[in-house]
């Protein structure tokens, strides 16, 4: 029996994790570490989050490293996590300098990464300059030593996907990879399938929406202020009585772009639940279109859920920008673009 640890640092990695933990590595013991998540405050006012994160959820013990990594956080993982021995770390940003101080912390050889979305598939476009990489992997180096962790760990400051002690990658879509990897693991429908049926013996499934059709849009700060309102304003004017919209927030969305929602379209039902969409597209039968500009949802969506759900984007007006690598990901899958 193996002791895996999973560090988690976003509500996909934790969907992921929980997929894992609950599936292919159930006859194991597995960890948690909550490394710094993003939108940690709001994790437990969500009672699947909460779920998925505890021991009742599949993890033997849960670690909360929810700081930032500093000297006090070393001497916890020296003194809690490290006599555990943990042989294998499944990790979701390899590019994460909290994630990879913990892993050198523990004094781990190799580890396996975890779905973290877009730039899971493709990193070209975002890889550092050499010289500004190095820089920043020697600042880490040094802060490494001012928490007294001593290891040989290499550290990636490059993009994610580029540490060396990667073993291979735990993907949705793994046919869609457009980088070096490894080794290359699927996240299969049978292993979502029966993450998902441990919610639903939990009673966290529970479908709440009836009556209409439903489309999603899903903000994201990348989508500009002017193409998201005149989308809106096209939908809610030919919205037909049958469908209603919901409007997803992104965590890190300006509080502007929701008032605007809130004040111009009052029959729109605002979601900012840190619930993964995903789980919500599960247990929601009756959503039947994702709209957005360039997000993970798009891509995973179909997959996640088991069923046909239309998938849109913005983000390739009149094929203006046909040779992005991600507008490629997104038409493998079959997304549709506004504007073609």
């Amino acid at each position: 029996m193996a002791k895996n640890l999973f560090v988690v640092n976003s509500p996909l990695h934790l969907m992921s994790a929980f997929i894992l933990a609950n599936s292919k590595f159930v006859k194991d013991e597995n960890y948690l570490a909550l490394v710094h998540p993003h939108g940690f405050s709001k994790w437990k006012e969500c009672a699947v989050m909460s779920y998925m994160a505890s021991t009742e959820g599949g993890f033997k013990e849960v670690f909360s490293l929810v700081e930032k990594i500093n000297t006090q956080q070393a001497k916890y993982i020296k003194e809690k996590m490290t006599p555990l021995q943990f042989d294998e770390a499944f990790v979701g940003s390899d590019v994460n300098v909290a994630d990879q101080l913990l892993l050198s912390a523990l004094d781990m050889k190799h580890f396996y990464r975890l779905d973290d979305g877009m730039w899971s598939y493709y990193n070209e476009d975002r890889k550092r300059p050499y010289h500004k990489a190095k820089f920043h992997e020697m600042q880490i180096k040094l802060a490494a030593m001012t928490f007294g962790i001593s290891s040989d760990f290499p550290i990636n400051t490059i993009a994610l996907g580029e540490n060396k002690a990667g073993l291979g990658d735990y993907l949705f879509m793994p046919q869609l990879l457009k980088r070096k990897s490894p080794k290359v693991f699927d996240i299969d429908r049978s292993m979502i399938q029966t993450a998902m049926n441990k919610l639903a013996k939990a009673g966290l499934l529970e479908q709440e929406l009836y009556d209409y059709d439903y489309t999603v849009f899903l903000s994201q700060p990348i989508i500009p202020d002017a193409v998201e309102k005149q989308y809106l304003a096209n939908l809610m004017k030919d919205l037909p009585e049958n469908k209603k919209v919901i409007y997803k927030p992104h965590p890190n969305e300006k509080d502007e772009k929701i008032d605007y929602v809130k004040k111009n379209y009052p029959e729109i039902i605002i979601n900012d639940s840190k619930l993964p969409i995903e789980i919500i597209l599960t247990k929601e039968p009756c959503i039947k279109e994702v709209v957005s500009y360039q997000t993970t949802t798009l891509i995973i969506a179909e997959k996640v859920t088991g069923r046909k759900i239309k998938c849109v984007s913005l983000a390739n007006p009149n094929g203006a920008n046909k040779n992005n690598a991600y507008i490629g990901l997104m038409k493998k899958t079959g997304v549709e673009f506004v504007g073609e």
